[in-house]
């Protein structure tokens, strides 16, 4: 059987933020913000009052469920892309283990204060490509509505991904958003169908983003080499983009008149959110990585970013 095994590296840096319409421009703003001591909602004595909340990081700190961590059970080896000297790609390999908090990286690093001196990222054990996936669990602990959702990957994008939502901690999922270079062929659904007021929140018509790799997150494609081994040099596709950003109003008709529409209110209400990884790269295995084959370390090489 020719499976083909990746590593998922990740740095979740999920931003659900509640309050007023934002634009795009605002997006970068939000990575430092906390939940504020006090409650705008309710008065000194816990009465409820007109508040308009502020922005906040309502995933700092909350639990995260991984359906996989590498080196739980025993040290494992991963790899991912890095910048050599002389301007090429190499691999450079790491050992996850975790029974060393220096190489370990659980699912609480997935929320943990955003440190651009110290990234610290999520790592899955190694997993077989798509049909299979890999998910993440998010718990807020109570409602939110929500603005937007913003994924920040180590390295490189996934290709395919999902996001669903839960108004009852858990017990049902509704898609959110799905992303995908070949909608059509993983969510059986057509890109970047236009929304309207009749399908603003209708799950079965949720259109598909070809977001991953197209102009709207402004990536842009260079032409590179990953370098393998010394002096073999393989061309390579990257981008320049490691966020991907999904604003739950945006295209949607009834934004401007969200206190007014019940449907978009409990469209962007949400206690949980999960991150299905439904394919880590696109058919044309030289698109975002290397092309690899069946050899044991093709199989422990490839790993996948995000933050």
């Amino acid at each position: 059987m020719d499976l083909r095994y990746l590593l998922l590296l990740v740095k979740f840096f999920l931003l659900l933020l509640f309050g007023n319409l934002c634009e795009s421009a605002y997006f970068s703003q939000f990575s430092s913000l906390k939940e504020p001591e006090n409650d705008p909602c309710y008065d000194a004595t816990g009465r409820p009052q007109r508040c308009v909340p502020d922005f906040i990081n309502a995933a700092f700190g909350k639990p995260v469920i991984a359906s996989s961590t590498c080196g739980l059970k025993k040290p494992e080896r991963f790899c991912m892309l890095g910048e050599s000297e002389n301007g090429l790609f190499k691999e450079q390999c790491e050992v996850c283990d975790g029974s060393s908090w220096q190489q370990s990286h659980p699912a609480s690093l997935l929320t943990d204060l955003n440190n651009s001196l110290n990234n610290t990222c999520w790592i899955s054990q190694p997993s077989t490509e798509y049909p299979h996936n890999v998910t993440l669990t998010l718990s807020l602990g109570k409602k939110f509505e929500l603005t937007y959702v913003s994924l920040q990957f180590c390295g490189r994008l996934a290709d395919s991904l999902a996001i669903y939502k839960s108004t009852n901690r858990g017990k049902t999922w509704t898609p959110f958003q799905f992303f995908s270079t070949d909608c059509l062929k993983i969510y059986g659904k057509k890109p970047n169908v236009e929304i309207g007021r009749h399908n603003e929140q209708d799950n079965d018509s949720l259109p598909c983003l070809y977001r991953l790799v197209s102009t709207i997150f402004s990536i842009q494609l260079a032409n590179a080499f990953v370098e393998r081994e010394p002096g073999v040099q393989i061309p390579h596709l990257i981008t320049n983009v490691k966020r991907v950003a999904f604003p739950l109003l945006e295209g949607r008709p009834s934004a401007y008149e969200f206190e007014k529409s019940p449907v978009l209110q409990d469209w962007v209400t949400a206690t949980d959110i999960r991150i299905v990884f439904n394919r880590l790269r696109p058919d044309q295995s030289g698109l975002y990585g290397l092309a690899i084959d069946d050899s044991k370390s093709s199989i422990e090489s490839i790993a996948w970013t995000m933050k």
